[in-house]
């Protein structure tokens, strides 16, 4: 049963080049990211991550999508714009049954900044 429609990322935020995959989104400000068999992320657009000395944070609220079982979810960072050089940012974060606020410290940031939220598990992330 499928509990949402698949959307393009764009289509769920007034910003401008969002990217993602497997991005289905059930209420206004949620998205859903990946099915039981395939993972899903939600990136953002080039962000100048540069001020304060590439100092920045990624804040999100996040919970568990139905049963499953707990699973994680990563914050991911390019540096040079593209979308082929994701690093991990900080450890593994663990979906819980209630929605929950998660922020990650971002310390290496550019003028050419991608920020990607991953999961291999189907999660809830409230932007």
């Amino acid at each position: 049963m499928r509990t949402g429609r698949q959307h393009e990322p764009e289509s769920l935020s007034p910003v401008r080049g969002w990217t993602g995959y497997k991005v289905l989104s059930k209420l206004p400000g949620e998205a859903k990211l990946g099915s039981t068999t395939t993972d899903g992320w939600l990136a953002t657009p080039v962000l100048d991550l540069s001020h304060a000395g590439g100092f920045a944070t990624v804040t999100f609220d996040m919970q568990r999508y139905g049963s499953d079982d707990p699973r994680h979810v990563q914050v991911l960072l390019s540096r040079d714009g593209t979308t082929n050089s994701f690093v991990q940012v900080g450890s593994d974060l663990s979906a819980s049954d209630t929605m929950a606020t998660f922020t990650v410290a971002i310390t290496n940031g550019t003028a050419s900044s991608i920020v990607r939220i991953a999961t291999p598990a189907r999660t809830n992330v409230s932007t």
